[in-house]
């Protein structure tokens, strides 16, 4: 007898061949799937107002199936105030597998996604803030005005796509009155140590100092917005900031900084920004 062991052929197939064939859903689930893709973390209210729909209820009913059938997941707050917000939901196994179907991604990016549930809750937390900046600025844009803004998601699609890659801004909007253009870069600072805030603060430094955005947009640096946790670091930053400047001489370059309460309350365009 021989005593090599057979294997079954069948044990050589790929896993992701043997994994069964996705449920169907609608092209508005879809559509929550890809925003969840580009946001990370979006609530009820986020997903309604995104989707531009009026009824609560198809939302929820949306959502419940998407979450059953394994496409995306929610967070549960069984704790009081946080259980009377709104369900926080991101990508599940089935969305990054449908993912992966539609996009043109890369492999290792679009794995990360399997990892959504391990996030600390300030990754979450500055998620939901981005998305409510992106609300508020469409809210804004009108025939006057017109508002773009860019996620880490959208950047390889940007002509800016290379400057945006070496210094990975949380997000890149711009806005445009009549002829004038005015470019911002938004940065939701963690409470974190002052030693890893300054790291943070130094990264747009250095990177307005090697001219790189200029040279290959051609266009002046962007304005800096430092959306911070509390009054206390922001006044901390401030001060670093200003000192940092003077030292580099770097007049020019613009930096501004609120607190994210501020932002809430006021909408990320509104008179609250203290300057370095």
């Amino acid at each position: 007898m021989d005593w090599r062991v057979s294997i079954n052929v069948l044990n050589l197939i790929p896993i992701f061949q043997q994994m069964p064939k996705l449920l169907p859903i609608t092209k508005k689930q879809q559509s929550i799937i890809l925003l969840l893709h580009r946001f990370r973390f979006l609530n009820r209210v986020h997903i309604q107002k995104l989707l531009n729909h009026k009824d609560p209820k198809t939302i929820n009913e949306w959502l419940k199936d998407l979450t059953e059938k394994g496409y995306i997941k929610r967070l549960y707050e069984k704790t009081f105030p946080n259980n009377t917000k709104p369900a926080i939901y991101h990508i599940d196994k089935n969305g990054v597998r449908f993912l992966k179907s539609q996009l043109d991604e890369d492999e290792n990016t679009l794995h990360k996604l399997y990892w959504e549930e391990k996030r600390t809750d300030a990754f979450i937390d500055r998620c939901l803030l981005l998305a409510d900046i992106y609300l508020d600025l469409a809210a804004k844009t009108d025939g006057k005005t017109q508002f773009a803004m860019y996620l880490s998601s959208d950047y390889t699609s940007l002509p800016e796509k290379d400057s945006l890659k070496s210094l990975q801004p949380q997000a890149y909007v711009n806005q445009k009155q009549g002829k004038q253009t005015k470019q911002y870069f938004i940065e939701i600072v963690p409470n974190t140590t002052l030693d890893r805030i300054r790291q943070k603060a130094r990264r747009f430094i250095s990177f307005y100092s090697s001219n790189e955005w200029e040279g290959e947009t051609n266009s002046s640096f962007p304005i800096v917005l430092f959306v911070c946790p509390n009054y206390q670091i922001q006044s901390y930053l401030k001060k670093y900031l200003k000192r940092t400047l003077c030292n580099l001489e770097e007049p020019d370059l613009e930096l501004f900084l609120t607190t994210a309460e501020k932002v809430k309350a006021a909408g990320i365009m509104a008179d609250i920004w203290d300057g370095a």
